[in-house]
Parts: C-alpha cells; structure tokens; sequence
C-alpha cells in the first residue's frame, strides 16, 4: 500500500489517497493452489489415450491418431498462452486500486478507470469465499476469495488472487458496508453464487445462479438446433 497525493483536479487541490496494486505472490500462491484441479482433465485424457492404444487392434494407427489429437491440443494451449502472457504483463503494468475521499477507482489493464463515489448511497461491497459452479468436466473448484463493488449503474468483480488482501478490504470499508466475509470474522463461510445476488442484486448471471438450468438450455437448444437444421436439408432435398 502507498499513500501518496495527488493532484489531477482542476482547481489544483491536494487531495490523499491510497493506491493498491497487484500482487504478484497473491498469484502464485492461488495457482499452486488450483493446480491439482486444473491437470485432472489432462491426466484423465492421457488415460484414456493410454488405454485407447493398448486395447486397439492397430496399435500403431491408434498411436498416429492420439498423437494428432494431442499435437492439435499442444498448438491450441500455445496459441491460448500467447494471448494470456501478454494479457497478464498489462495486468501488472496497469492495473490499481485507488480509493480517495471521494471516490473508489479502479484501472484495468487496459487503463481503463471504473470510478464508484463513495457519497452514492446504493454503492455496495461485497468481500466473500465463492463456491464456483462444477465446470464442464463436472469438476468443483475450490472457493475463490472474490471482491464485489456495485451501485445502481455499474458493478465491478476482482479476483483475490490477483490482489493483497489489504486492498481488497480497504475497499470493503470505504464503500461503508460490512459485507466483508474473507475469513476477517470467526466462522465465516464461502457464498454461493445465489447468495452473492441476494446480497448485491444482479452482481452475479443467469449462467452462475442457475448452472444447472444454464446447462439443460444449451444442451436442449443445441439438439433442437441440430434437428431443425437436419430437417430444413431434408425438406430442401
């Protein structure tokens, strides 16, 4: 934390604010800890691969066809990595945290500002574990410290892994509120997602509250889709 001055406004006050930025340790320390969950998919992939092989009758061919699946994998992480690396030294670079008297600001990485003012009586926030949906391999991550800011025209979200944890509750209390449960009170617990929204409405989407329903929607609409279209080639044939 920095407490420096600043004096951008135009008729040439002073005025003290404090600035966070992000934390490189915050993120090693998160990955470390998700790891195990995030190569479970791999090594699940792997075995099946491994399998595939022994049990095929043209081994070789089998081996061609696992390998190419594999490679094809291989330049779709690298293509994924050379759009994240970049995206994450101009995280580093730019991104901060700046709460004054006046207002909460806060720099994406691509210098943009979301500024909320303090004096605003719907401004809220929301410093809480969350409970994430299973993903697509049906595999529940762990609960992630996650920072919530809302007033009545914006909202903004921030992983706690990207930042101290004295940033994030120095946010919490400028916005007046008491809504901080990253573990700061005894017995503090992670939220759901639905529980987030109720707490802060509209913070959280259709696709976080119900992912279940979320998830029968695109399976069903996909099928209804795939139908539709086969039946429209047959009617046109």
């Amino acid at each position: 934390m920095r407490r420096i001055l600043d004096d951008g406004h135009s008729r040439g006050e002073r005025e003290p604010f404090e600035e966070f930025r992000p934390s490189r340790a915050q993120q090693k320390q998160e990955s470390k800890r998700v790891r195990p969950v995030a190569v479970l998919p791999a090594l699940v992939l792997v075995a099946g691969a491994c399998v595939g092989v022994l049990t095929a009758t043209d081994r070789g061919g089998a081996l061609v066809i696992y390998l190419g699946l594999f490679g094809f994998s291989g330049v779709v992480a690298a293509v994924i990595l050379a759009v994240l690396l970049p995206r994450n030294r101009r995280f580093l670079a730019n991104a901060r945290i700046r709460i004054s008297a006046r207002a909460i600001e806060y720099t994406n990485a691509r210098g943009k500002v979301i500024a909320f003012d303090r004096a605003d009586v719907s401004l809220s926030a929301l410093l809480a574990p969350i409970t994430p949906a299973p993903n697509s391999e049906g595999i529940t991550l762990p609960a992630s410290l996650m920072l919530f800011v809302s007033d009545q025209t914006q909202s903004l979200r921030l992983r706690g892994s990207d930042w101290e944890i004295e940033g994030l509750r120095a946010v919490v209390d400028a916005a007046n509120t008491r809504f901080d449960r990253s573990g700061r009170e005894h017995g503090a617990g992670a939220l759901s997602p639905g529980e987030v929204n109720e707490l802060i409405p509209g913070t959280m989407s259709f696709r976080e509250t119900h992912p279940l329903t979320f998830a029968l929607l695109i399976g069903f609409g996909s099928a209804a889709l795939l139908v539709l279209i086969v039946v429209g080639i047959a009617i046109a044939l």
